[in-house]
């Protein structure tokens, strides 16, 4: 039935099937079987660690893998190829319901350009309604966190006076039904003010996507 080798796990709920499993040419692949047909469908591929196992919660898959990345696909979308669209990096993951929440209760954003950034809690939380995966989750995310008192950061950044906590959207981000999210956590120290954006790595300040600040304390 299927075209591969090393099954690694399988997920089983009241519509049939789901089976993880290295396929012979799309490598890292997810397949589902309805009870009637049991004709496989795919739903994920080309993943690049093998998944070890599929969970469910509110019609979404987590798929967590054996480099302890976890890929979170709407079976009814189209196939995902290759691109983790959730990690573990941020530690933390968001259903729609509990984005709809986040939204509504830290309303207005702290920022609003070309990501949406709220502030909850000690993290923030950047996303974009109707975004296209690549063209938007390409550039890698800016985020320099400026402390109320300089003592507060690693000895190697206080001549900058600020910490720098840049990181890309694969490992801290996921694509939910047309919405894109991501999640990083803040230092526990005092902060003054954040700078945040986007920019195309190694380019120069032409790869500048956006950038904008806010303050946290006085």
């Amino acid at each position: 039935i299927l075209d591969g080798t090393a099954s690694t796990v399988a997920y089983a709920n009241s519509d049939g099937v789901y089976v993880a499993y290295l396929h012979s040419k799309d490598g890292i692949s997810v397949d589902f079987f309805d009870y009637q047909t049991f004709t496989p469908q795919r739903v994920f591929e080309r993943g690049a660690y093998y998944i070890t196992a599929i969970l469910e919660k509110e019609g979404l898959l987590y798929l967590a893998t054996i480099d302890g990345f976890i890929h979170l696909i709407d079976p009814a979308a189209p196939v995902t190829r290759g691109v983790p669209v959730a990690a573990n990096r941020s530690g933390r993951f968001y259903t729609e319901a509990e984005m709809n929440e986040i939204i509504a209760a830290h309303s207005p954003p702290a920022l609003s350009r070309s990501f949406n950034v709220y502030l909850k809690d000690n993290e923030l939380v950047y996303v974009k309604d109707a975004c296209e995966p690549g063209r938007d989750t390409s550039p890698w995310f800016l985020l320099h966190i400026y402390p109320v008192e300089v003592g507060d950061l690693p000895e190697w950044r206080r001549a900058a006076r600020y910490d720098n906590h840049d990181f890309p959207f694969e490992g801290y981000g996921w694509v939910s039904r047309g919405r894109c999210i991501a999640v990083r956590g803040l230092p526990e120290y005092p902060i003054k003010s954040i700078r945040t954006g986007q920019y195309h790595p190694g380019s120069p300040s032409s790869g500048r996507v956006w950038q904008d600040s806010f303050p946290l304390g006085e």
